[in-house]
């Protein structure tokens, strides 16, 4: 599915069906990432995601976003927590083997190799196509001042938490 088709409204719907204790409001929601994606992983919740590798794209996207702006742009800080669409933030608690935003993907597919014996990684290209998509249209329509997305990118680049970021914009 396209990003542009996904994002943000059936992302939202996803979300509330992956998390049902959704509040009301914006930014982050911090979960214990190990259980939730476990659980997410179950083949019963797996299918009943619109689109479980685009929303598993947004969330490692959002995720990435708020570790570059908490990190590198925190001057923007409020400004994303205020405007961002809810997303669950695993990174905050350090547990269940979710630390970094990559963590997202690479825990996923642990999980899907244990409850649905996949072998096959989600593909790169569709999470480099999300991860643009969520920094040149989606960060730019939040209207962050002061803020440049080329910079986030930059500082994001040198970020030995992020290092899979220059394979994502190249």
């Amino acid at each position: 599915m396209e990003p542009n088709d996904y994002f943000p409204a059936l992302y939202l719907e996803d979300l509330k069906g992956a998390y049902s204790e959704l509040p009301n409001g914006s930014g982050p929601i911090e979960i214990c990432g190990g259980i939730f994606f476990d659980n997410l992983c179950r083949p019963d919740a797996w299918t009943k995601l619109i689109s479980p590798i685009s929303f598993i794209c947004c969330l490692y996207t959002l995720n990435l976003i708020h570790q570059g702006i908490y990190s590198h742009r925190y001057v923007v800080y409020n400004q994303w927590i205020e405007r961002c669409v809810p997303f669950l933030r695993s990174t905050c608690v350090y547990h269940g083997g979710v630390i970094y935003p990559y963590d997202h993907i690479e825990y996923v597919e642990a999980m899907l190799l244990k409850y649905a014996n996949n072998t096959k990684l989600i593909d790169r290209s569709i999470i480099s196509k999300y991860a643009k998509y969520m920094f040149y249209s989606y960060l730019p329509s939040l209207q962050l001042n002061p803020f440049r997305v080329e910079f986030l990118i930059e500082y994001l680049t040198k970020d030995t938490d992020c290092q899979e970021v220059n394979a994502l914009f190249s």
